[in-house]
């Protein structure tokens, strides 16, 4: 499934169900986020706005294992 992440970038993803991601800000990189979706996310925006909302998505950003390791100089 392609997916956009507005980096200018074109990135396919093999898990097609609904689920996060997190994207380092430091080496870009983007990674599958194991978090439940949270379905009530949905319900939510259909009883603040006038609209339909059958689904989400949600992208974490910030500082990844590897680069969070460098940052503190343990490489």
């Amino acid at each position: 499934m392609k997916r956009e992440f507005n980096d200018g970038n074109e990135h396919y993803d093999a898990i097609v169900n609904l689920h996060y991601h997190f994207i380092c800000d430091g080496c870009k990189e983007i990674t599958d986020f194991d978090l439940p979706v949270q379905n009530s996310l949905n319900q939510l925006a259909n009883d603040s706005f006038d609209h339909i909302v059958d689904r989400h998505t949600i992208q974490f950003y910030g500082i990844c294992k590897k680069c969070k390791k460098k940052v503190n100089g343990l490489l």
